[in-house]
């Protein structure tokens, strides 16, 4: 045997499963058609046929834009291993609907899925920096957290649109006041974000007490005016030194037992006390029956002399 092959023999396409590639998709292009690359698409269709397996390379899925002011996307692309990638293009801010089906003419589809995107602004008015709890364990999981919203509200798109840009976001590289285990925060400056937040994963300081971490807004042209040179800032807690908790629990675990060893030492000795004096008591009526036996041995001695006599 040179080899072996598995092949699949698909049917026609009997289910869409439509999912997004990003999570808030920004003004302009956002991938392209028949494009499987990370973040190079905008919309991935998976096609299956009624086992459950992939169509073959080639068969067309059809889409259409219901909201064509918000995004659109190409009428048509073919699968690959079974998915249709499409790009999109991002018009005006808002959310977005899709339909995608089997045939180009209506009263022929048989086949159909439908989804939503929302197309953000590629410009933060307001950006906060926070932790996700205000107090933690030493070298416990830490999540920090920058946000970046529109002058709306809403989640920034999650690549900046033309002419704009998230590079050089903060003026430096966030900041700690004490050493933070986990991914490290240099080029923290020009963040990646994903529907408007961008996230570091720590973990916190050994040593017990506040820490902060630390940043200022750059003027990168993915700010507003009113959105620069902004202080951020994010402050937690780390609770007392749980090696310290932990040696003085076993410290009291300890005296717990040796207290325990005393106590059943000391009612060992009351037990061995009881004995020894049942045994003396014992003793001494033992050698009183003897001073008895003795005498009456002495007087049985002298009635069988008399006798004798």
């Amino acid at each position: 045997i040179l080899a072996t092959k598995t092949l699949i023999f698909s049917g026609v396409a009997t289910k869409y499963v439509a999912s997004n590639e990003r999570s808030v998709y920004r003004v302009g292009t956002n991938g392209a058609d028949a494009t499987a690359t990370a973040l190079g698409s905008g919309i991935a269709i998976t096609v299956t046929d009624a086992a459950g397996n992939p169509v073959a390379d080639g068969t067309s899925v059809y889409a259409t834009s219901t909201n064509p002011t918000i995004a659109t996307v190409s009428a048509s692309t073919t699968t690959i291993g079974g998915v249709a990638y499409f790009g999109v293009t991002g018009v005006s801010t808002g959310t977005a609907s899709f339909t995608f089906t089997d045939n180009s003419t209506a009263s022929l589809v048989t086949t159909i899925a439908t989804d939503s995107i929302y197309v953000g602004s590629s410009v933060a008015s307001k950006v906060s920096l926070a932790f996700d709890n205000t107090s933690y364990a030493n070298g416990s999981v830490v999540k920090l957290t920058l946000t970046a919203l529109d002058a709306n509200g809403q989640p920034i798109s999650d690549e900046a649109a033309a002419g704009y840009s998230y590079t050089n976001f903060l003026a430096t590289d966030l900041i700690s006041s004490t050493q933070l285990g986990g991914v490290s925060l240099v080029g923290s400056a020009s963040p990646t974000f994903v529907g408007g937040v961008a996230t570091w994963n720590l973990y916190a300081p050994l040593s017990a007490g506040p820490f902060t971490v630390t940043a200022t807004t750059g003027v990168a042209t993915g700010l507003s005016l009113v959105a620069q040179k902004v202080a951020l800032s994010a402050s937690a807690t780390i609770a007392a030194d749980q090696s310290s908790s932990l040696a003085t629990d076993a410290a009291n675990a300890a005296a717990d037992s040796a207290d325990q060893a005393t106590a059943a030492a000391q009612d060992a000795g009351s037990k061995a006390d009881a004995a020894l004096a049942a045994v003396t008591a014992l003793s001494q009526q033992v050698t009183t029956l003897l001073s008895k036996i003795a005498a009456l041995t002495t007087a049985v001695a002298k009635i069988v002399k008399k006798v004798k006599a």
